[in-house]
């Protein structure tokens, strides 16, 4: 286990939505100009330690791919692709030009070995209540999942979620997410060992409420940690933190291919592929 120095330094660098923390490049031979689009564009505002930090995410889907970049002033930050037509996950590096593409079943199969799915335990349940979000009909659900830090310890990611059904860009949303399991899993690689649960609660969430039916209009969320003894306090003193996302804006109109694709002349890195077995 991390000493608390270590550990809080890793959850800085990690504690956003593991959507944003992974990607996948789509190749432009796969792509239509007739494949539906939508971009979900959403405010996220994150408080921990009595700190609150804000931040825009952009959620780019086309077909078989989706972008993901959180936008943070002053900070360049990445651009992350999930490719499930290509079966990759890259994160691209603007500030340094660079890319790593991961083949996604060879990472998936390492996440699981690291925190299998079936340990991700909870559910999420509708609550009868409903209300319009941009003008769209949505169902508020409950959601409590719990992963395992540690042998003794768990990490518990509860809050409630406002899910459309029917509207623009939901039919793309949930067609790309209904395939996208290996390329989600994939997106916890780069996690640090200490806060693969962290990374893992949040895929299945957005797993589950794809099933569901639901895109996803309004989240509130809650982290905490179960479990006891001196382990537990330190990592519930770092993991006790609260994220809201609103989305403000959804856009159905056709995306360009080049934004799923490597810019030309980036340095490219490719792991987990025959040649190049490293993580």
């Amino acid at each position: 286990m991390a000493n608390r120095r270590t550990a809080v330094a890793t959850l800085a660098l990690f504690i956003v939505p593991s959507l944003g923390l992974t990607a996948g490049v789509v190749r432009t031979s796969t792509m239509s100009t007739t494949t539906k689009s939508v971009v979900l564009t959403s405010t996220m505002s994150m408080t921990a330690k009595g700190k609150t930090t804000q931040a825009q995410v952009v959620e780019s889907i086309h077909g078989q791919a989706m972008s993901v970049q959180v936008i943070r002033p002053g900070d360049p930050g990445r651009v992350y692709v999930y490719d499930v037509a290509g079966n990759r996950v890259v994160i691209l590096y603007r500030d340094k030009q660079e890319a790593e593409i991961y083949d996604a079943a060879t990472a998936a199969a390492e996440v699981e070995k690291r925190l299998p799915t079936d340990r991700i335990i909870g559910e999420v349940t509708p609550t009868g209540r409903t209300k319009d979000l941009l003008g769209v009909r949505c169902e508020e659900y409950s959601f409590a999942l719990k992963g395992p830090l540690t042998d003794t310890v768990l990490l518990v990611r509860s809050g409630t979620a406002w899910l459309a059904k029917q509207g623009p860009g939901v039919e793309e949303y949930l067609s790309f997410y209904r395939a996208a399991g290996t390329v989600l899993a994939a997106g916890s690689i780069k996690a640090p060992k200490e806060m693969v649960a962290l990374s893992r609660t949040d895929t299945e969430f957005y797993r589950r409420i794809a099933a569901l039916g639901g895109m996803p209009y309004a989240i509130d969320t809650k982290i905490s940690v179960e479990g006891t003894g001196l382990v537990a306090r330190m990592l519930g003193d770092i993991l006790n933190l609260s994220e809201s996302t609103t989305t403000t804006a959804v856009d159905t109109t056709p995306l360009q291919e080049q934004m799923f694709a490597v810019p030309t002349g980036w340095k490219t890195k490719f792991i987990g592929y025959a040649k190049d077995k490293r993580y």
